[in-house]
């Protein structure tokens, strides 16, 4: 007699439980990585605030300023995959 398998979590399931709302003007720590070639600080301006974010150092800055610097991160690494599949011929 087969038995019902229970469903996996997933990622996409967890998205869809109600999660707690976030406030967004909440400041939160963050911590941009240095190394040799990158060590300049970040200048970040969004939607009216403004800040020179210095590398290396833990800083708090608005959540939403958090979010705007990660994705940035995410699409300069995907930016940098492409190019080095571009330059092998990869596509």
């Amino acid at each position: 007699m087969a038995t019902k398998a229970e469903p996996k979590e997933t990622a996409v399931q967890e998205e869809k439980k109600p999660a707690k709302k976030l406030d967004m003007k909440e400041m939160v720590k963050i911590r941009l990585s240095k190394d040799r070639s990158n060590n300049a600080d970040l200048f970040v301006g969004v939607n009216g605030y403004t800040a020179l974010i210095k590398r290396g150092v833990v800083v708090e800055v608005p959540r939403y300023v958090a979010r705007v610097i990660e994705r940035s991160i995410e699409q300069d690494q995907k930016t940098a995959d492409m190019i080095e599949r571009i330059s092998r011929n990869d596509l």
